[in-house]
């Protein structure tokens, strides 16, 4: 969903890097690890005040050969001084929803790094610790695309790590042997690196917060429930994601038929497992990645194919036993939002080439709208055309969709695809702990919106556009007004006193306490406290024909009826 630096060529990336590393970094420091000793360098905030950046830091073992598919293992450490000054590569993706950049293979397998940024190297300056978590739908991203300068000027230590994507990450057979979520285990061993290194670099281990947009907000989410996870933090933030919106997991009946197809489509042999696993070890990289491009059903949806699943309870290491819904949440105090028009993301695309996409969509919306708001995979096959019926009515008054009921769209895509599942997790864990919950729609000049379809009005406030107040990012280039660079310092000030302290800082924002969902609204105009979220909107959605929670634990697939379309 958010996604990497799409810029219009490989040069231009290169010189632009180039450029900036010149003018803003020095020589830097050296810490000394137990795993070795790194030198970083010197690099300068928003404010121009200096911070030490640690770079490309190895935290497992590269993925592999005989450990591709393979829960990760520890890096043993190196020796001498590792120089921690450049970048990682990406992890294998490709970036399809950027129109742009084509079928373009980007990353390599050794991709399991970590950059560490930090305003204090003093072990005993135990700053709250921020880990950022990517977003990109699970198949694209990388940790160097939102930069740390923004947050540099709080007085927090920054960390955003990598972890395997798409296949590589995610593919899942439903047995012991291949369960899924190894990109999450990759997280989860990140952390676990983190608390037990992260002091050498001023940060504090028993005051960490993990926070994470899109498919990293709903990473988040599913660290809450994950007994893997426990211990290795005490706060957390979920922006546009969460472990209960429909496209966060993918049921298992429908990630096995994707595996054996992706097995067909490769040509290993299905059986016996030790053939299998070997030839699936032996494949290209190139290979793997590329052929995630089969399992679109229209366009690019559904967006995500392979992503997390519950593991069978044979799992080893089981990182998802349950529906995150029926586990308990960890006893932390959690923020969780969304953005006005989160649905823009979707509904961008429909705005280029005079409608053409919106044209194909109205010839088939019964077939292809539950594909684009993933209810798909959690609807049975005989109510899909009562969902249809219901969401046509509701918000496009039964029209073709075009530029008169745009918005409508969009507003389908938030309320099925993003704001329903995050007021079913903020009600959730307020029975564990505290939950504040947000409403984002401040309004810029530039919005992630442009980067999915050229529309000659603004679509609104959509997914990923908070993240421009938060991170320079490497793949939006975006020159803040002197209002917006104070409205950035604002949402900066409520994170990072969040992480200081367990509570955000405003005396508007208390925890949400009741069903109505009472919420701070952030806006171009005013930052205030809400009564309720969406009423009517949220228990029109209850109403549909979609049981999510049943279909989550349902890992025999006797009752599911989702079949894999290639």
């Amino acid at each position: 969903m958010s996604h990497p630096c799409p810029f219009r060529s490989r040069l231009d990336l290169s010189l632009l890097c180039m450029m900036f590393f010149i003018c803003v970094t020095v020589n830097g420091e050296t810490v000394n690890l137990s795993l070795g000793r790194l030198s970083g360098i010197v690099k300068l905030s928003r404010k121009e005040q200096p911070f030490n950046a640690f770079l490309a830091i190895p935290y497992a073992r590269p993925p592999v050969g005989d450990l591709r598919f393979q829960d990760p293992v520890p890096h043993p450490g190196w020796s001498g001084e590792r120089n921690a000054s450049t970048e990682s590569p990406l992890c294998p993706q490709l970036m399809t929803f950027f129109p742009e950049m084509g079928e373009t293979f980007f990353g390599q397998e050794d991709c399991l790094y970590l950059n560490v940024y930090t305003p204090q190297l003093d072990s005993n300056a135990k700053l709250p610790v921020m880990v950022f978590i990517h977003g990109g739908g699970f198949h694209m991203g990388g940790a160097s695309a939102y930069g740390p300068e923004y947050l540099m000027d709080h007085n927090v230590v920054l960390v955003t790590i990598q972890y395997r994507l798409g296949i590589l990450g995610f593919l899942s057979f439903g047995n012991q042997m291949m369960p899924g979520n190894l990109g999450l285990k990759d997280q989860v061993l990140a952390l676990q690196w983190l608390k037990d290194h992260i002091q050498n670099f001023g940060g504090d281990k028993d005051r960490v917060t993990i926070f994470g947009e899109s498919a990293g907000g709903a990473s988040v989410g599913l660290h809450l429930v994950s007994p893997l996870s426990k211990g290795l933090f005490h706060r957390a933030i979920m922006q546009s994601g969460t472990g209960s919106n429909p496209w966060a997991i993918v049921p298992q009946p429908l990630a096995k038929e994707r595996a054996n197809a992706f097995v067909t489509l490769v040509g290993c042999p299905p059986q016996p497992w030790n053939s299998l696993e070997t030839c699936l070890k032996e494949l290209p990289v190139e290979t793997v990645t590329l052929v995630a491009e089969k399992f679109y059903v229209w366009g690019k949806a559904p967006m995500i194919r392979f992503g997390p699943v519950i593991e069978p309870f044979s799992s080893k290491n089981n990182f998802l036993p349950q529906n995150p819904l029926q586990l308990p949440h960890k006893d932390v105090p959690v923020i969780i939002g969304v953005n006005f028009k989160e649905g823009g993301i979707l509904g961008a695309p429909f705005c280029s080439d005079d409608y053409k996409q919106a044209i194909e969509l109205n010839k088939h919306q019964d077939q292809l709208l539950p594909h684009i708001l993933t209810t798909d995979q959690w609807t049975p096959f005989d109510k899909r055309s009562d969902l249809v019926q219901k969401v046509q009515e509701f918000y496009l008054n039964n029209k073709s969709l075009g530029p008169d009921n745009l918005d409508g769209f969009i507003d389908m895509v938030s309320d099925i695809g993003f704001f329903h599942g995050s007021v079913k997790t903020v009600l959730h864990h307020k029975l564990f702990g505290p939950a504040f919950f947000y409403l984002y729609n401040y309004e810029m000049a530039t919005s992630l919106n442009s980067l999915f379809g050229k529309c000659a009005r603004p679509l609104g406030v959509s997914h990923g556009d908070e993240l421009l107040q938060l991170f320079p990012l490497g793949f939006v280039r975006h020159v803040p007004t002197q209002e917006e660079l104070a409205a950035s310092e604002q949402l900066l000030h409520l994170w990072t006193s969040f992480a200081r302290d367990g509570v955000p800082d405003h005396p508007e924002w208390s925890p949400v306490s009741s069903d109505s969902v009472e919420h701070l609204y952030i806006s171009r105009h005013s930052v205030s406290r809400q009564p309720s979220f969406f009423k009517q909107r949220m228990e029109f959605v209850d109403s549909l024909p979609w049981v999510i929670t049943s279909h989550l634990n349902d890992i025999d697939g006797e009752k599911s009826k989702a079949k894999t379309e290639l």
